[in-house]
């Protein structure tokens, strides 16, 4: 039933949990919000998706990842198995998303998220979305720098397109990709971006699967 994530990874639940719902507006408590990751924790699965931006307000930049943090500390079982994947790339301004994927910022983020998770690596940290004004090799060359250093284990990259794949699978071991795939958008599949992904053996995350319009 377990599936492997990607080149070096672990076998994971199918199934992963996206935690932005417990750190937006209209979030449940931070009691509630652990107890719900402590449920999905019970249910066996496995993989855990989280951002740096995921909050409520441009000042909460960590929020979700301190929660998981909170969670994974307060469970009664082994963390042995399970799998963070957190993202770099993107800041809040006035409560937008900005793109930023400069070296420089991805090193800052990345540092961020180590202290926000309370771990000296993160399992799983892929590039949120390319910059339009910053090379993609540049980028992804700060996600080798950081795993040489041993602050990240797998590199990942999101939102991209069957040519940003080659480039960065070319340049490094690429672990996943995670792209929006459901019924309502199916580009992923058309642009053939899946299938390369299953042909390299990359683990293929889909987001919004069950046909989130936004």
């Amino acid at each position: 039933m377990k599936r492997l994530l990607g080149p070096g990874a672990p076998y994971i639940f199918p199934v992963g949990f996206g935690g932005m719902p417990l750190s937006e507006i209209g979030r449940p408590s931070e009691r509630e919000s652990i107890r719900v990751i402590h449920s999905v924790l019970d249910a066996g699965v496995t993989l855990f998706d989280t951002s740096n931006v995921y909050g409520a307000r441009d000042d909460e930049i960590g929020h979700n990842e301190r929660l998981f943090s909170k969670a994974l500390r307060s469970w009664s079982g082994t963390r042995d198995h399970i799998v963070i994947a957190t993202k770099g790339g993107r800041w809040r301004y006035k409560r937008r998303w900005e793109i930023d994927a400069r070296p420089s910022q991805l090193r800052l983020a990345c540092e961020q998220s180590l202290r926000a998770l309370g771990v000296e690596r993160i399992d799983l940290y892929q590039l949120n979305v390319p910059d339009p004004n910053v090379p993609f090799e540049e980028s992804i060359g700060a996600l080798i720098k950081l795993q040489s250093e041993g602050k990240i284990r797998w590199i990942g990259i999101a939102n991209v397109d069957l040519g940003q794949i080659r480039i960065a699978n070319s340049i490094a071991q690429i672990t996943t990709v995670q792209n929006r795939l459901n019924p309502f958008f199916r580009e992923s599949i058309t642009n053939l971006v899946v299938e390369y992904c299953s042909e390299q053996q990359i683990g293929f995350l889909a987001y919004h699967p069950v046909g989130w319009m936004a």
